[in-house]
């Protein structure tokens, strides 16, 4: 009989890989300032990140990368980070990728507009990296749980029954002890 724990570890090993290969976070912001801020708050929390100023590269990245997450910017020089987001949902593929909006603006008019197109939050610039880190945490662990209802372990896509899913949960509770 293969234990819980001997599961998890191959699946961890297995997800490792999936970083690796383009998981993650892909974000977009015109300033590059905050690009080195998003991409170092990412990389201290041991997540792949691919960060551009680009809108058309965005779009690019998105076509050969599976992002977990993705940041979006709203003033993106002529491009609104708005109407990217309403692209991204309109993609079937990552009509349920988490989206955090990044925005300068503290107005509630563009902080409903961008949860209208289909952000899943928003945070005011500039933030503090720490803020910015659960943030990204948050909208992590809801995926994660979301894939968990369905019965899909999220680091690695794997079908799992209930019954596994309750020895995993069961499993990681004691490893976090």
């Amino acid at each position: 009989r293969t234990e819980p724990a001997e599961v998890l570890d191959a699946l961890d090993a297995l997800a490792d890989v999936a970083r690796a290969e383009g998981g993650g976070v892909l974000a977009v912001d015109d300033d590059p300032v905050m690009r080195t801020i998003v991409k170092v708050a990412c990389e201290h929390m041991n997540l792949s990140i691919a960060v551009t100023g680009d809108p058309a590269a965005f779009h690019d990245a998105l076509r050969t990368s599976d992002p977990e997450l993705l940041v979006i910017d709203v003033d993106l020089g002529a491009t609104s980070g708005l109407d990217l987001v309403r692209d991204v949902r309109a993609m079937e593929e990552f009509a349920r990728t988490p989206v955090l909006v990044l925005s300068g603006h503290a107005d509630a008019a563009t902080r409903d507009t961008a949860f209208a197109t289909g952000a899943d939050d928003y945070m005011l610039k500039p933030f503090a990296p720490a803020e910015f880190q659960r943030r990204v945490n948050a909208l992590l662990d809801a995926q994660r749980r979301r894939l968990a209802s369905t019965g899909i372990h999220a680091p690695s896509g794997v079908s799992l029954p209930a019954r596994t899913l309750r020895d995993f949960d069961s499993e990681l509770a004691g490893r976090a002890r």
